[in-house]
């Protein structure tokens, strides 16, 4: 994934200062703002005017500082991805502190400038806090996760669950009969031998024994009884057949105490009276066909075109080759993973772009102009600073 590369030079130069920004998706997943990295270069730069007027300890703190640029050279050009670069983020703060303390000022104004770099830090975090954002759930008392799973789990032949959420609930699958197998159809399908390493397995899973669907359970969409209504039996119809599964028998709801915490904590717990939350389960069939006539719907050849257009005027963003393609009420929409874009190509000829960190979707033009070369895009703005250029023209 490229989403935390830098675009251009000028960017990787400038992030151990974009890293104070308090945004997400900068180099890590979550707000993590750190202004310690843009303290160490000025401080660096500081030290290096002062030269010759360093305190003990030069040798060392620089060899560090030459371990963070080396560091810092192979990281920028690798990933930018913060969880790859611990090492380093961990050692930050004594670099920083060390640097203070090679300076050719009184100790009292090194302590001091110490206390305000933990009080920038310390304000940083104020402002957007790093902790808790992927709090699920938290672990107080066994079970870490419940379901309560009911003999027709517990005693079943060996079964192969199909999970369709990009978040599978891998915690619920040690609960369940040792024999059972599963597999997550959301992901997995981003080359041809993928999706027909997926197909082999579930053909092969059918062959040898129940086959079913698991998703968590909506209260809006359940029955009295906790079953899906049918509508949303249609809706997973839909999702399962470009895998060439179909609902063939009656689904069962599984009462989940994690899930219930979960609600908890995220403040959207069902109110009194209402259907616990928890996990159906459908029994599936595999049928090629229903995969086949599903590859049929596909959309208008100009969307196509429009794609291939964007990949060409920008590979990096757009790449060719991207299988993800969602009909939409009103359009066509493309997710291209890698970089965190989306593309919006609308029924009444309007083409867009989305860049995940930006506030708003920009108007890239419309089909006809973007087909015949009338429009240019700025690669270099789609992530910078999306939310204030256009980067159409």
């Amino acid at each position: 994934m490229i989403r935390f590369l830098p675009d251009t030079l000028w960017q990787a130069l400038l992030r151990f200062f974009n890293m104070v920004a308090p945004d997400v998706n900068i180099y890590m997943e979550i707000p993590a703002p750190d202004l310690r990295f843009a303290a160490i270069v000025l401080l660096a730069l500081a030290a290096l005017v002062l030269w010759r007027k360093l305190g003990p300890g030069r040798s060392a703190t620089f060899a560090m500082l030459a371990l963070l640029l080396v560091s810092s050279v192979l990281w920028l050009a690798t990933t930018g991805n913060g969880r790859y670069f611990m090492a380093l983020l961990v050692a930050a703060g004594p670099i920083a502190v060390a640097l203070v303390c090679l300076l050719p000022i009184a100790r009292r104004y090194q302590a001091l400038l110490v206390v305000l770099m933990l009080a920038g830090q310390g304000f940083l975090l104020s402002q957007q806090t790093p902790w808790n954002n992927w709090t699920v759930v938290r672990w107080r008392e066994a079970p870490y996760f419940g379901v309560d799973l009911g003999p027709e789990e517990k005693n079943a032949p060996p079964t192969t669950y199909a999970s369709l959420q990009f978040l599978t609930y891998s915690l619920i699958a040690p609960q369940f009969p040792p024999e059972s197998r599963w597999i997550n159809l959301a992901s997995g399908s981003g080359t041809s031998r993928d999706e027909r390493w997926i197909h082999e397995f579930l053909q092969r899973a059918a062959a040898e024994g129940p086959v079913k669907m698991i998703a968590p359970s909506l209260p809006w969409a359940s029955l009295p009884n906790g079953l899906p209504k049918p509508d949303i039996l249609v809706a997973f119809d839909a999702l399962l057949a470009r895998r060439s599964l179909r609902i063939t028998g009656a689904c069962r709801h599984i009462v989940s105490p994690g899930l219930m915490r979960m609600a908890e904590h995220e403040k959207r717990a069902p109110a009194p009276g209402e259907i616990p939350l928890g996990f159906w389960t459908c029994p599936v069939t595999y049928d090629p066909s229903i995969g086949k006539a599903a590859a049929l719907v596909k959309p208008p050849q100009t969307v196509l075109d429009v794609f291939a257009r964007l990949g060409e005027l920008c590979p990096r963003f757009f790449p060719a080759g991207e299988p993800s393609l969602l009909r939409l009420p009103d359009g066509w929409e493309r997710h291209y993973g890698a970089s965190e874009t989306r593309v919006y190509v609308m029924d009444n000829g309007d083409v867009w772009y989305h860049f995940w960190r930006s506030l708003n979707p920009v108007l890239v033009g419309k089909v006809p102009e973007l087909l015949a070369g009338k429009v240019q895009i700025d690669c270099d703005a789609i992530r910078s600073d999306g939310a204030w250029r256009t980067g159409a023209q």
